[in-house]
C-alpha cells in the first residue's frame, strides 16, 4: 500500500513576486477554462437528454400507431401519454 502524504503550501508562505505570479497568471486563465468546460458540459447533457427524451417520446407514439384499434378501446392512452409527458420533462432536469 503506497504511504503518499499530500501537502497544501499556504500562500503566506509564497514570496511576494511568486504569489502575485501564481494569481495573475494561473488562477484567472484556469478559472476561465474551467467556466468554459462547465458550460460545455451542462450545454452538452442537456441537448443529448433533449435527444433522449425526444427519442423515447417518437418511440412511444410509433409503438400506439402499431397497435390494433380494438386496443383503445380496453386501454385509455391518454393517461400513458400524460405519464410519457410529464417524465420526459423530469428526464430532461
Amino acid at each position: 500500500m503506497l504511504d503518499q502524504k499530500i501537502f497544501f503550501f499556504p500562500l503566506q508562505l509564497l514570496t511576494s513576486q511568486f504569489r502575485s505570479t501564481l494569481l495573475k497568471r494561473w488562477l484567472p486563465p484556469g478559472s476561465v477554462m474551467a467556466f468554459t468546460f462547465m458550460t460545455a458540459q451542462a450545454f452538452l447533457l442537456e441537448s443529448a437528454a433533449t435527444k433522449m427524451t425526444h427519442s423515447l417520446k417518437t418511440q412511444w407514439f410509433e409503438a400506439m400507431l402499431r397497435q390494433d384499434m380494438a386496443y383503445f378501446d380496453i386501454k385509455d392512452v391518454s393517461g400513458a401519454a400524460t405519464i410519457i409527458s410529464t417524465n420526459g420533462a423530469k428526464f430532461k432536469k
